[in-house]
């Protein structure tokens, strides 16, 4: 019985791991997107965001310290469901849990899924505490770890090449 129950421990599904080192950032996440006070960084992406989302050209129509990218991403965004800060926030966790995801799945070539998971949770947690100074620098970074992902899995692919081109996008 208890070969049977350590059996189902050691050898979980790998997505009930990720899934449980999502859930664990998430609760993070939730009581953050709510809060009443709005910083710099997150009114200078919201800011120009709308403005792209109005039709205005960053460097051409207004100037901007943030990249295009950025700004393009959340004025998407923002015209899907809305320009507010939770809206912003909500973008800001999304990129936060693909990087969770990656942290997770680079770990679990090197390691147990369990193993992974819980590297992907410690990495995780601490995210939201800097949630609201630079929003849009968690996709620089989960852009980042999605390449090092496409690297790794070029290494034991049929067709290299393929991963070499998702890893230069």
């Amino acid at each position: 019985m208890i070969k049977a129950l350590r059996g189902a421990v050691d050898s979980p599904p790998g997505w009930l791991c990720v899934l449980l080192a999502e859930a664990g950032v998430a609760l993070t996440i939730v009581p953050r997107l709510r809060w009443v006070d709005i910083y710099e960084d997150q009114a200078v992406v919201s800011g120009t965001a709308i403005q792209v989302a109005a039709g205005l050209v960053p460097y051409r129509d207004f100037d901007s310290s943030i990249a295009p990218g950025s700004l393009f991403l959340y004025a998407g965004f923002f015209k899907l469901v809305g320009g507010t800060v939770v809206h912003e926030r909500l973008l800001t966790a999304a990129a936060m849990l693909i990087g969770v995801f990656f942290v997770w799945w680079i770990g679990n070539r090197l390691l147990s899924p369990w193993w992974a998971a819980g590297i992907a949770l410690m990495w995780g947690v601490w995210l939201p505490v800097f949630q609201e100074y630079s929003p849009y620098h968690f996709w620089s970074v989960a852009m980042l770890l999605a390449m090092a992902a496409a690297l790794l899995s070029a290494r034991a692919a049929r067709r290299p090449t393929v991963a070499f081109v998702i890893a230069g996008l």
